[in-house]
């Protein structure tokens, strides 16, 4: 199979590069910034900036499939930044599919765009209506939206993965951004009252499902699904787990969450006081402080089964991995 994949160069984009290129697939990766690890045998690397139609023009061939993973990740972003590259670059780039011969496309969009659900409407399904509760949010949420209308102008076959919150070998953002300042010290307590179970996926399990969906047209063109593990722990169970496995004293003391959205507002004064990026933002904060659930049935019904379906295990296992020497 002849694979585009675009954000190749992200921490996403390294696990499917290297789990495609082993099966024999045939990958053109395309990412704004070139990658920082040695691509396996092969793959075509071609440097191209989404938000730059003219650098697009690099991006030629058939594909059996496109791989969309090309976004901005960032809570602390400006709306407008966000909309140029998650919004208007992922339309130059579908124009761009749309003169090339493709058959199918795979877009990761975010399961964040539900915003937050009321609890007793969770696990929260993927016919749910989303309601972006940040910026970044109402971007991937255009940005799907976006992706859906121009995939049926271009009779092109779509499938939409909304992730959980990943985590994996090799992340530094996102999930495992909050377990760095666990394990540095800058997050001693527990937020809120500990007892919320954040929605959580393996990289494994991302790449795992994707090679299931690519293998599975059948079952799957068409359709949008939620991408999480069985949300089995809280958010304490998961810091006491991390405190055993890496010998650091467990936090014991639970901060009020009112307390934690004021220390989220007094990080992002001090971040742009001194000219740097927030460590911790109030979206962050908030998604600590409420329950995620997802329901994960659709893609399991596809007969796909979960390599990771507890988290605790999967960042235990990767913390082992890291501290190896």
């Amino acid at each position: 199979m002849k694979v585009l994949l675009s954000g190749a160069s992200g921490f996403v984009g390294f696990h499917i590069t290297n789990r495609l290129a082993r099966l024999g697939h045939e990958i053109f990766a395309i990412d704004a910034k070139p990658p920082s690890f040695a691509l396996p045998k092969g793959v075509l690397f071609r440097q191209a900036d989404i938000t730059n139609p003219r650098s697009l023009s690099h991006v030629v061939g058939d594909f059996d499939a496109v791989i969309n993973l090309a976004s901005l990740f960032s809570y602390s972003a400006s709306r407008d930044l966000l909309l140029r590259v998650n919004v208007f670059g992922t339309e130059n780039l579908m124009n761009r599919i749309g003169s090339l011969t493709a058959e199918r496309v795979v877009h990761f969009s975010s399961a964040s765009i539900y915003g937050f659900v009321p609890q007793s409407e969770q696990p929260i399904p993927e016919t749910r209506k989303p309601r972006p509760s940040n910026n970044y949010e109402l971007s991937k949420w255009m940005q799907e939206k976006m992706v859906r209308r121009c995939s049926e102008e271009l009779g092109l076959r779509l499938v939409i993965f909304r992730p959980a919150a990943i985590y994996g070998e090799g992340s530094r953002y996102g999930a495992f951004k909050v377990i760095k300042m666990y394990l540095e010290g800058k997050l001693w307590f527990i937020p809120g009252k500990g007892n919320v179970r954040p929605a959580l996926v393996s990289i494994q399990d991302v790449v795992g499902f994707l090679v299931h969906v690519l293998r599975n047209e059948r079952l799957t063109s068409g359709k949008t699904f939620n991408v999480s593990d069985d949300n089995l722990r809280t958010l304490e169970e998961l810091m006491l787990r991390i405190s055993e496995e890496v010998s650091v004293p467990p936090p014991k003391m639970k901060i009020p969450a009112s307390v934690v959205r004021l220390a989220a507002k007094a990080e992002k004064i001090k971040a742009k006081i001194r000219g740097r990026e927030p460590d911790f933002t109030s979206s962050e904060a908030e998604y600590l402080l409420h329950d995620y659930l997802l329901d994960n049935s659709a893609m399991k019904s596809t007969g796909y089964r979960l390599v990771v379906p507890d988290s605790a295990d999967g960042i235990a296992q990767i913390l082992r991995h890291d501290r190896s020497p």
